[in-house]
């Protein structure tokens, strides 16, 4: 039945069980993932069904999680970038459950800084950088691969469907949801999650 399942959904995963004889290998139709109506600020505006966010006012970097999050599986989606990211306006990542959207008060975040070629991550409550990726521009396409399991927890960005390395390793084991953070007003982004997982480097 393989073949089968991947020409109709090449985006099929399934996480690291032990599978043990006679078991049952039961494959999910993964969930669609889209931008959280209740994890993010009331700045953040969504649109055609939760898969577009435009920021609305003020200045403040501000999160918008995506749900359903993930504890273990292989999961990839795509950022579309509807605005130009300059000055820090637009970073992709992963965080952790937070009761606070807003930037500075960022805890387990690992994100891509896209208009200055970084990554971003918090680490015992202090924020570090460090050179990753290559530029972008209004109407890029930034993948991002998840890959969640018991001996690797790591995420890899591509820009274009051209992977620019594994950005962060050893992910903390507990749910992590695809974010976006969105700095000026009118800065728009949209996520697709059902598509083909990009070609093997």
């Amino acid at each position: 039945p393989f073949p089968v399942l991947r020409e109709v959904c090449p985006y099929y995963s399934f996480c690291e069980e032990n599978i043990k004889d006679n078991d049952n290998l039961i494959l999910v139709y993964p969930e669609t993932i889209k931008f959280s109506q209740t994890m993010k600020t009331s700045h953040i505006y969504l649109e055609n069904k939760r898969k577009s966010a435009t920021k609305l006012d003020v200045d403040d970097i501000e999160y918008c999680l995506c749900e359903p999050g993930l504890k273990y599986g292989r999961r990839y989606l795509e950022f579309i970038l509807e605005s130009e990211p300059i000055e820090k306006n637009i970073i992709i990542g992963l965080s952790t459950s937070r009761t606070s959207y807003q930037f500075n008060n960022s805890k387990q975040f690992f994100g891509f800084i896209l208009s200055d070629c970084q990554l971003v991550f918090n680490l015992n409550d202090k924020i570090e950088k460090r050179e990753y990726g290559c530029e972008t521009k209004i109407g890029d396409k930034i993948g991002m691969l998840i890959e969640l399991s018991r001996s690797e927890r790591e995420v890899t960005f591509y820009v274009n469907n051209v992977s620019c390395g594994i950005a962060f390793r050893d992910l903390p084991i507990e749910k992590l949801y695809p974010c976006v953070s969105l700095g000026f007003p009118g800065t728009r982004i949209g996520i697709n999650s059902k598509i083909d997982f990009p070609p093997m480097q």
